[in-house]
């Protein structure tokens, strides 16, 4: 590595910088696929934080927290997690949410989903608007949910599932039921 690509690396952090390398490569190669650019937003209602008791040097707490937003694979959850159990020990509850959320955030991108977020018994998925999807396949997986989810056709079109308060029928944990619904929904596109 040349020395200008070294100070380009120190700008933006070794794994930012990698990933930016290889997409460059793919580029390259004619491999990348034009992809319009929009954000994906998690809002669920559950603890995904590092606790200062797990990682008391707020430095490393940082990197960690950029190196966990860049998770886009199990593959990258689980060397993450490996991590963090060889330097810090065994991460709390927290920490886990936070790993699941963030390879959550990364499949509801790629299943064009612009917004997971949770408000009390309500998960909305809001769709890319410029999403081709199926609609037989929408109505199948709405009637899959069996009266909890409606389909609204808007500017930004959405999946609204009700959660009803813990039952004996659904105790799904909101984690579990949302990486089902985003599956579903990559599904239809």
């Amino acid at each position: 590595m040349g020395e200008a690509q070294h100070g380009h690396m120190e700008a933006v952090g070794y794994d930012l910088y990698c990933k930016m390398l290889n997409e460059s490569v793919r580029e390259l190669k004619g491999e990348q696929q034009i992809q319009e650019k929009y954000e994906t937003v998690m809002d669920l209602d559950i603890d995904a934080y590092i606790p200062d008791k797990y990682i008391r040097n707020e430095y490393q707490k940082l990197d960690i927290y950029k190196r966990i937003a860049m998770i886009e694979s199990r593959e990258e959850q689980d060397d993450m997690l490996e991590e963090l159990l060889d330097r810090f020990g065994e991460p709390p509850k927290a920490v886990q949410n936070l790993l699941s959320i963030a390879r959550l955030k990364a499949e509801a991108h790629q299943a064009f989903i612009t917004e997971v977020t949770q408000k009390g018994d309500f998960i909305k998925l809001v769709m890319y608007e410029k999403t081709q999807a199926d609609p037989k396949k929408i109505e199948q997986m709405v009637q899959k949910y069996q009266g909890k989810m409606k389909f609204v056709i808007d500017t930004r079109p959405y999946f609204l599932y009700t959660k009803p308060r813990k039952s004996a029928k659904d105790n799904k944990d909101v984690l579990e039921l949302t990486r089902e619904m985003i599956e579903d929904i990559a599904g239809i596109s």
